[in-house]
């Protein structure tokens, strides 16, 4: 093990010693176990910073790659660094270090102070270890710990059934994606002869083109049904809006990488998987799937908090889309903003609740937007996503997953151009709306395939590459695209349809998540009933 790797295995030893073991051996007060995690927190970020300065030094020729060559720890764990590792580790160690020192005053005086903050520091760890692990039994160990580690943090207040109910759910669908992963990586080991993911990449490539879909394919899928239960997509979503029972800290925490985990499986293993393009468009339909239902049912959501759930389902379908289409760079750079991001709307969301709700207005809606409207704001957004390619010199040819992502990125601008309508209508003083909204539309897309292209260079060398097709758009692509755009429609229309029956009647089934989840929990309560505690006199 090299110096910086033994560096490196300093974050997940320090949160399960300092947050986890040393409270339970220790008996200390509930206050200072969440301190000693957050402790655990301050040094894996640390940690975090130094490797990742370390591997950005080397990469440019500022440090002497032989300084870290230095054995300290000789150690069978395998520790895997390079570029996705170090954005990982910094956004995880980031994320958890905020909720670990939110907590402490969160959860002050709580009953369940301790309890939380010693499986927050368990979990934190395992995400780490997942993170750092070069290997499949390490990662698998890593994998199924975060799973028991977050039902723990869930069921922290054991008295709610609503959250028994949930972390139940969550229990089943993740043993079901165990199982899935587990059997991937058994044939992983039996057809490629390594669970260490260098030589399985290696050795991936080397299987002729007629072969691959009889021993790739198979691994493939099944590693792509594994991500989806574990980033809650359709249709085995319904866990994640339900987990409000748990402290706030909890929702923001599984933004840390535990929900995002499947979608670092997917880009870790994307040198695989991109092999598989029948996989990849498995992943791209449910992604899209999800991203549409996600954003759909949470316009309906009136509670905070649950709205929040539902954008983070929404969220990773589009994580999930990104990756389907060969975009594993955009997927990352995604992943990275949404965790930042939601961690902070989830610890932030008390700051949403108004005292005075009577006193809330809606944004005026006199201008009806119209079919023309909306085809002319996708045309001015389709003409910004082109002129931004064009300017960052993109080709969709040795990209093709552009050609999806951008029509996506257009419709989204769309959506701005037509909400910027909106507010300009109600304003005293005349504004084209199309001035008003074109210039953070077009530095939207500017930013984006700047961030793209940014993140496709760091990550050159570690994630897979699709490659061309020969065609400028699949037929995934175009079912895709055809969902954006239905959903665009939908929350375009949606103002001047909220006094008809029909909407009302929508509106209603959205709002209750097209009863999945209902289905769902009445049938996990009958195979494992979930008893109210007996309350004492």
């Amino acid at each position: 093990m090299t110096r910086l790797e033994s560096i490196a295995l300093i974050a997940p030893l320090a949160l399960l010693s300092m947050g986890f073991l040393l409270p339970w051996v220790a008996r200390v007060s509930p206050r200072r176990a969440a301190r000693l995690t957050a402790l655990g927190a301050s040094v894996a970020f640390l940690v975090a910073i130094a490797v990742a300065s370390a591997l950005a030094l080397s990469a440019l020729g500022m440090l002497d790659p032989s300084g870290l060559e230095a054995t300290l720890i000789p150690s069978p764990i395998g520790i895997r660094l390079d570029a996705l590792t170090a954005i990982m580790l910094f956004t995880v160690s980031s994320i958890g270090l905020v909720v670990s020192y939110y907590a402490i005053r969160y959860l002050d005086a709580d009953v369940a102070q301790r309890r939380f903050s010693t499986w927050l520091a368990f979990s934190l760890s395992a995400v780490l270890s997942l993170v750092l692990a070069s290997n499949l039994l390490v990662f698998f160990a890593a994998w199924v710990a975060t799973s028991h580690g977050l039902h723990q943090l869930l069921t922290v207040y054991g008295d709610r059934p609503a959250a028994r109910l949930a972390a139940r759910k969550k229990f089943l669908i993740s043993r079901i994606g165990d199982l899935f992963l587990g059997v991937a990586f058994v044939w992983i080991y039996q057809t490629l002869g390594t669970f260490e993911f260098s030589e399985i990449f290696a050795q991936a490539q080397a299987v002729p083109v007629d072969e691959r879909a009889r021993q790739i394919l198979p691994i493939a899928v099944l590693i792509v049904l594994g991500a989806m239960t574990k980033s809650a997509q359709f249709p085995v979503h319904s866990w994640l809006p339900e987990t409000m029972e748990a402290p706030t800290p909890v929702s923001a925490m599984m933004h840390a990488g535990i929900i995002n985990a499947g979608g670092f499986l997917v880009i870790r293993m994307s040198p695989l998987i991109a092999l598989a393009p029948s996989a990849l468009a498995i992943l791209a339909l449910f992604g899209g799937l999800t991203a549409v239902f996600g954003s759909v049912v949470m316009l309906t959501q009136t509670d905070v908090k649950k709205k929040l759930a539902f954008s983070t389902v929404s969220q990773m379908g589009f994580m999930m889309l990104q990756c389907g289409v060969g975009a594993f760079s955009a997927a990352t750079l995604h992943l990275v903003g949404h965790s930042f991001y939601k961690a902070h709307a989830f610890l932030s969301a008390g700051s949403w609740v108004d005292p005075h709700p009577a006193q809330l207005r809606p944004l005026a809606t006199e201008r009806r937007v119209g079919s023309l409207d909306i085809v002319f704001a996708v045309f001015v957004a389709a003409l910004l996503v082109l002129l931004s390619i064009r300017l960052y010199g993109l080709d969709v040819q040795t990209k093709p997953g552009l050609v999806v992502l951008g029509g996506i990125l257009a419709l989204g601008l769309a959506q701005l151009l037509l909400f910027t309508k909106q507010i300009v209508s109600s304003l005293p003083f005349g504004l084209p709306y199309q001035l008003a909204g074109i210039v953070p539309a077009a530095a939207i897309a500017l930013l984006y395939f700047g961030g793209f292209l940014v993140f496709d260079g760091i990550l050159d060398s570690v994630i897979g590459r699709l490659e061309p097709q020969g065609r400028f758009l699949s037929p995934t692509g175009s079912a895709v695209l055809l969902l954006f755009l239905g959903a665009l429609f939908v929350q375009a229309r949606k103002p001047e349809g909220g006094a008809s029956p029909r909407w009302a009647r929508f509106y209603v089934h959205a709002h209750n998540g097209f009863y999945i989840g209902t289905v769902q929990s009445r049938l996990v309560d009958r195979l494992w009933p979930v008893r109210t505690p007996a309350t004492r006199p």
